[in-house]
């Protein structure tokens, strides 16, 4: 990370995105999914790399934030 706000901006940024419309969770996912099997095989699995590792950085950083946020 360049500075430690690009982390929280790209959060927002991404919690925008998917809140932009009235579906579920699990619709949202399997639009992405969707949208994600459009890509070329080569792309696709850089990008699944590249969701596995942010994914397991989330899941760690869960486990530290306070459950209720004030």
């Amino acid at each position: 990370m360049k500075n430690h706000d690009e982390f929280w901006l790209a959060l927002h940024d991404l919690a925008i995105n998917l809140n932009s419309d009235s579906a579920t969770p699990k619709d949202k996912a399997q639009t992405l999914f969707g949208l994600w099997q459009s890509y070329p095989p080569v792309a696709g699995n850089e990008l699944g790399v590249e969701f596995r590792m942010v994914l397991s950085i989330l899941l760690e950083l869960e486990a530290l934030l306070p459950k209720a946020v004030p």
